[in-house]
Parts: structure tokens; C-alpha cells; sequence
């Protein structure tokens, strides 16, 4: 019984004895600290699928989104930034409110700080030059998307009309604006059909071709009621009302949409965000439409940029999401799932997007066509109530347009109200 023992002591030894054996001992892994970032956005952005592959990437990353419109995005977050209460770590924001939050620089993280000036060159220099301050010290945000416009219009419509429908052709026959609003006559006469679905549109497309608008590039000063580009705009769809060539259907409005599924217009001014809207709201119209430049080619409706408020609890980890989000690569890929043009010159010849066509706008090369008006864009400054003068500005229009004021008194009443909301008389 002693030898038994004795050589069960010796076997467990052995099986206890360093080398002899593994022993599976439980090894503790040191989680990383999840960061949880606050991020607000705006509808149409078509940043959230890349968010999510981010956060996929990094799981330490938790990214929250809060989405409203542009504008209350905009004046909520001045509200924040005021109070220091429920600061984002990261805010988008639309250019009519760059210069407003470039008076307001010392609430924002200056994205030099970040490294971000090494980027500089990989942008429009006019992009760059809209999220820049004090002689370029201080960057407030980092450029998303421009916004070049197309002009869709309806084949079918030319051709009934007894027009050229080919693309090539429609641009020729509509150099000028003047061109443009012949040619509506002619579509309206044999066809019965408006030419736009609305003024608003009609002026923001002839009004971005300015390089001023409202205020003096150089000097910042207030210039909307002297400014002959504007009133060259003003005039030009003042005379678009008068021949009623215009449906009178407010943008993305429940109305303009029916408008648009039943063909009530020839034409859509598209900048490359809305291509998604119209597919959307007219499926079964593909095919019918056809894409070309407007007159004079280049105009610019939008374009936004990433910024970081101060006070957001993670500066670091919101700088390298905003960083990633704005990459070439990232950007491609928002062209190709919701239309957003990148501001990256070095992309408009990507064979991706070069090589983009659309069977919708029958199967016009819809990537050449936005790369070369975005090549040709001129860069507009928009000063800081751009935004509120240009809610004036299409306040009147939409009333021309309801026929509530006479298209020759509606310029006096528009500086009137201008006037009346900046609390101030026009210099």
C-alpha cells in the first residue's frame, strides 16, 4: 500500500512539475475606455453610413447622432456654445453660417492644432479659404462636399416642343440666361408645360455665378442693394414670372414633389445632393430625363464642413473622425451613394466618378458633367447674415410668386425688409 502511494505522489508531482505541463491560467485583457462622441448633423449629409463603418473600426469609438435642419442646427448651436451647456464634439456646419462662427473663433478648436494644415493642399483653395480666419491662423472646420449645379431636364419635352434634346445641343441653344427664358417660351407655347418648378431656385442658381452676392469680398461691407449681380439675378426671374414660366411649387415641398412625379416642369436645377431627391420622388419617371450644363455652366448651391466646438469632451478622438470622414477615400464613396461632390480637386478625375453614369437621367456621364462645373465653380463670400438676407430675399419671391406683391414693386420691399431684420439702414 506505501509503494501504491508513494508512486500516486510521485505521478501527481510530475503532472504538477513547470515543463511537465500547460496550465490553463485565465489571462485578464485591459479593455480600452470607450469615448463616446456627440456628433451633430443634417439631413442629406449621407454621412452616417461612413460613421458607422468608423465606429466599426475603432470600438473604442461610440459616436451619438443629432440631426435637424441646417438652419436650427445652426442657431442651436450658438445658443450652446453661449450657455458652454451640451457642447457637440463635433458640429456640421452649412456655409451661409461660416463667417457668423468665425466671429464666434474662440468657441471652436482650431484644427491647425490638430495637424489639419497639412491637408490644406488636398482642397479647392477657395473651399479652404471659407474655413479660414486671421490671415489663415485659425481653420474652423474641415471642408466636406461643394454643391455644383446640373440642369435635368425632360427629353420629351424638348422634343415635343420641336427643341433639340441632345445634350450637347440644349447647352448650346442656352448659353445665356436670356437663351434660357426663349427656350421656356417655346416649351410652354407647344407643350403647356412650365419651364422651373419655382423662382427661388432660378435665383440662387443665376446668383451663385457671382463672386459677391450681399457683401464686398474685401471689405466685408454690405452691398446687396448696389450690387448689380443681384439685381441681374432679381430681373432676370422677375421676367420668368411675368411670361409664367414658373409652376410655383416651393422646393421639396409635398406639392413640388407631386409636381415632379406628374411632369409638371421641364426642368430641375440639380446640384449633385439632389440627384438622390428627384430619383426618389419620380421613379417612374427615369429614363426621361437627361442631364446638361446651364447657362454660362458654373453655378455652386451648398457645401459644409466639420468642425469641433470647444468644450466637447474628446477633442483628440473627434479631429481623427473628422479627419477619416473627409479622406479621399470616404469621399468617393459619399459621391457614389448620395451624390455629395467632393471639394478635393485631385478627385474630379477619378476614374470613379468619371466613369459615373445614371441610367435615371438616361445614362447621361453624370461624374463628367458635375467634375466640370465644379472645375469652373468661382468662389462666392458669404457674409455673416448671409443666410438671413437670402431668407428675406426668397420671403418676397414666394410671395411674387403667390402673386400676395406686383413683381415691380418686390425689389423696394425686399431691401425694405432687409433693412427692418439686420436693424439697420442699407449704407
Amino acid at each position: 500500500m506505501n509503494r501504491m502511494l508513494q508512486r500516486i505522489s510521485l505521478g501527481l508531482l510530475l503532472i504538477l512539475l513547470p515543463g511537465c505541463t500547460e496550465v490553463s491560467m485565465p489571462v485578464e485583457h485591459k479593455k480600452e475606455p470607450v469615448h463616446e462622441l456627440t456628433f451633430w448633423l443634417f439631413p442629406g449629409s449621407g454621412l452616417e453610413p461612413l460613421i458607422e463603418a468608423y465606429e466599426q473600426e475603432h470600438p473604442q469609438i461610440r459616436v451619438h447622432l443629432h440631426t435637424s435642419s441646417y438652419p436650427e442646427l445652426s442657431n442651436k448651436l450658438q445658443t450652446t456654445l453661449a450657455s458652454g451647456n451640451g457642447v457637440p464634439d463635433i458640429a456640421l456646419v452649412e456655409i451661409s453660417f461660416m463667417e457668423r462662427f468665425k466671429e464666434l473663433s474662440g468657441s471652436f478648436e482650431n484644427l491647425l492644432d490638430y495637424g489639419a494644415g497639412a491637408r490644406a493642399k488636398e482642397f479647392l483653395p477657395w473651399k479652404w479659404q471659407q474655413a479660414s480666419a486671421f490671415d489663415e491662423s485659425f481653420l474652423l472646420g474641415l471642408p466636406t462636399d461643394i454643391g455644383p449645379i446640373a440642369m435635368a431636364y425632360r427629353r420629351d419635352y424638348f422634343e415635343q416642343a420641336g427643341l433639340p434634346a441632345g445634350p450637347a445641343e440644349v447647352a448650346a441653344q442656352m448659353s445665356s440666361w436670356d437663351d434660357f427664358l426663349d427656350t421656356a417660351d417655346q416649351i410652354q407655347r407647344e407643350t403647356g408645360k412650365y419651364m422651373i418648378d419655382n423662382l427661388d431656385m432660378l435665383y440662387r442658381v443665376i446668383l451663385g455665378q457671382a463672386e459677391e452676392q450681399y457683401y464686398d469680398k474685401n471689405t466685408g461691407e454690405l452691398i446687396v442693394h448696389r450690387n448689380p449681380e443681384v439685381y441681374r439675378a432679381w430681373s432676370a426671374v422677375m421676367k420668368a414670372k411675368e411670361k409664367g414660366l414658373t409652376a410655383g411649387l416651393p422646393m421639396f415641398s409635398p406639392e413640388w414633389s407631386r409636381g415632379l412625379q406628374q411632369g409638371e416642369f421641364a426642368v430641375a436645377f440639380a446640384p449633385s445632393w439632389m440627384i438622390d431627391i428627384l430619383k426618389k420622388n419620380a421613379p417612374d419617371a427615369a429614363g426621361k430625363w437627361d442631364m446638361t450644363f446651364i447657362p454660362q455652366i458654373a453655378s455652386n448651391y451648398g457645401g459644409s464642413f466639420l468642425t469641433l466646438p470647444k468644450g466637447g469632451e474628446h477633442p483628440q478622438e473627434a479631429y481623427h473622425l473628422i479627419d477619416w470622414l473627409t479622406q479621399a477615400e470616404q469621399q468617393v464613396q459619399l459621391f457614389k451613394a448620395n451624390g455629395n461632390f467632393p471639394s478635393m480637386p485631385e478627385l474630379f478625375s477619378d476614374p470613379v466618378i468619371m466613369e459615373h453614369t445614371d441610367p435615371y437621367f438616361n445614362d447621361a456621364p453624370t461624374g463628367q458633367i458635375y467634375s466640370q462645373i465644379a472645375s469652373q465653380i468661382k468662389p462666392t463670400y458669404e457674409g455673416s447674415d448671409q443666410f438671413l438676407i437670402a431668407r428675406v430675399m426668397f420671403d418676397v419671391l414666394r410671395k411674387v410668386e403667390q402673386e400676395r406683391i406686383e413683381p415691380e414693386e418686390a425689389w423696394e420691399i425686399a431691401m425694405q425688409q432687409i433693412q427692418i431684420e439686420l436693424g439697420q439702414e442699407l449704407p
